[in-house]
């Protein structure tokens, strides 16, 4: 079949309260018919049959600080946004946005370390993923009770900055891969909220023995990690680099 061509923004946020600021997170709706942009603003798009995005005009709460992480709820009724300061923003009803003003909940989280990423769960939509710049650890909360738990990361390599870049879970739901910098790629049960296995064993080694040289300093850094939709494989993006 014929593919349409894609259709850009460019035009519609030059006149967006998003013109004058640096676009830092974006996402669709599960349906597909809302688009969010986020930078220090936020502004909600609805998507016609003719996939062009329209600006809804409404009133969301103010944000302090900038976006820098977004995810949707598997059944759309949740938008939760990071921000670089360490805040969880979860928005019931964002839907309504230009109707009514969406309720709104901020979780200080990450102790003023920013949110780098954002995951829901894809069948229990109260368990929310988040990592960030916070010592390689990834926190798990409940967004009906707002519990929180930490899963810190099976090892770290010294005083580097030990980030969380990427988080997926598996089509299924039991596992959770986890990869960022300084810290191993590692894949957890969800509901054991243990860790199953590590991966690149191997190059972690390497980082490890370069700090045991004690004149040289390197780091692995995993920018991404992404399940297949069968759950069967598991790709991640990863590199080796000086720490400075």
């Amino acid at each position: 079949s014929e593919r349409k061509p894609v259709t850009t923004l460019e035009t519609r946020i030059q006149s967006s309260p998003l013109a004058s600021t640096a676009v830092s997170a974006i996402g669709f709706s599960p349906d597909g018919k809302y688009f969010v942009a986020a930078s220090d603003q936020i502004e909600v798009f609805t998507v016609d049959d003719d996939g062009r995005f329209i600006s809804i005009e409404g009133d969301l709460p103010q944000l302090r600080r900038s976006i820098t992480s977004m995810s949707f709820s598997s059944d759309g009724k949740l938008l939760a946004l990071g921000d670089s300061a360490g805040n969880l923003h979860v928005w019931e009803e964002w839907k309504s946005y230009g109707a009514i003003r969406p309720e709104s909940t901020m979780l200080a989280v990450h102790d003023a370390a920013a949110i780098n990423s954002l995951a829901f769960h894809p069948s229990d939509n109260r368990l929310l993923a988040l990592g960030g710049n916070r010592e390689g650890i990834v926190s798990l909360i409940d967004t009906v009770t707002h519990g929180i738990e930490r899963l810190k990361p099976v090892e770290r390599q010294g005083n580097q900055n030990n980030r969380v870049h990427s988080l997926a879970f598996s089509p299924d739901g039991q596992l959770l891969a986890v990869g960022g910098e300084s810290i191993p790629i590692t894949v957890w049960n969800v509901s054991e909220r243990k860790p199953v296995t590590t991966l690149l064993d191997e190059e972690w080694k390497v980082v490890k023995d370069f700090a045991k040289d004690g004149s040289k300093s390197l780091r692995i850094v995993s920018p991404s990690v992404a399940f297949s939709p069968d759950g069967s494989r598991l790709a991640v993006s990863w590199y080796h680099e000086a720490a400075g």
